[in-house]
C-alpha cells in the first residue's frame, strides 16, 4: 500500500530523534525500498527516502554512506525539478560541508563553489557558502583568495543584518585574520622569489665562469697541439739526412 512508505518514514524518524541509530537507518533503508518499487527511482518518495537514509547514516557517523545518498539526493532534485531549483544550492553546500568534516578540503571547495554558482534565493545561505568557502581555502594556504571571499561575505553580512550582529562582527574578524595572513604569506612569498632570483643569478655567474675555463682549457690544447706539428718535420728531416749519409 502508499501508506506503508510514510509510516516507515515516521518510524525511521521516531528512531532518529530517539538516537537509535541502528533502527533508524535499517527503517530508511525499507522505506527507500518501497518508495522505489512503488514509484521508481525518480519519483518524490524516492528522494525524500535517500534524504532519510544520508541523514541518518551521517549522525551514525557512517560518512562514506550517507554521501552517496547525498549525491543521489542531489541527483535526483537536479533531475526532477531543473538546475534553477533553489535548494540545490543548499544540496550542494551540505555535501561541501560533509567533505569539509572529513577531511576532504578539495572536494568541499569544489561543492562549495557548485553551491555558490546555482541559484539561490536565501541571501543568507549564499554568506554561510562563502565563509565556508572562505575557511576551507585558509585550510589549503590560499590566504589571499579567502580575503576576497571573506569580505565580499562580510559586505552581504553588513547589508542584511547591520554592522552591529554577531555574524557581522564575526566576518570583519575573519577578514582582518586572513588580511594579515595574506599580508604575511606575501612577504615570505617575495622572499623566496628574491632568493631564487638571486640563487639563479649565481648559477648563471658560475657557469659562465665554468665555461671560461673550459674554453681555456681547450685553447691550451690545442696550442699542444700546434706546436706538436711543427716540431715533427724537423725530426723527419734529420732522420732522412741520416738514411742519406
Amino acid at each position: 500500500h502508499s501508506q506503508i512508505s510514510r509510516c516507515l518514514k515516521l518510524i525511521s524518524a521516531a528512531h532518529f530523534h530517539g538516537d537509535d541509530h541502528a533502527h533508524s537507518i535499517a527503517s530508511a533503508a525499507k522505506y527507500l525500498a518501497v518508495s522505489v518499487s512503488l514509484g521508481g527511482f525518480d519519483c518524490a518518495e524516492a528522494l525524500n527516502a535517500h534524504i532519510s537514509m544520508a541523514n541518518s547514516l551521517l549522525t551514525a557517523g557512517r560518512v562514506k554512506q550517507g554521501l552517496k545518498h547525498l549525491r543521489a539526493m542531489q541527483f535526483l532534485m537536479e533531475l526532477m525539478t531543473g538546475p534553477n531549483y533553489s535548494e540545490i544550492s543548499s544540496t550542494y553546500y551540505k555535501i561541501g560541508a560533509q567533505y569539509y568534516e572529513c577531511g576532504r578540503v578539495d572536494d568541499a571547495l569544489r561543492f562549495y563553489k557548485l553551491a555558490a554558482a546555482c541559484t539561490n534565493d536565501d541571501r543568507m545561505i549564499g554568506c554561510i557558502i562563502s565563509r565556508s568557502t572562505a575557511m576551507a581555502l585558509v585550510r589549503v594556504g590560499k590566504f589571499k583568495e579567502a580575503y576576497e571571499i571573506e569580505k565580499k561575505a562580510y559586505q552581504s553580512y553588513t547589508a542584511f543584518l547591520g554592522d552591529e550582529h554577531d555574524a557581522t562582527k564575526a566576518s570583519l574578524n575573519a577578514v582582518m585574520q586572513f588580511m594579515q595572513l595574506a599580508v604575511e604569506q606575501g612577504k615570505v612569498k617575495a622572499v623566496q622569489e628574491q632568493k631564487l632570483t638571486e640563487q639563479k643569478a649565481a648559477d648563471a655567474v658560475a657557469d659562465q665562469i665554468i665555461k671560461a675555463d673550459e674554453d681555456a682549457d681547450e685553447g691550451k690544447k690545442k696550442k699542444k697541439k700546434s706546436k706538436k706539428k711543427k716540431k715533427k718535420p724537423a725530426a723527419v728531416a734529420a732522420q732522412d739526412s741520416e738514411q742519406s749519409d
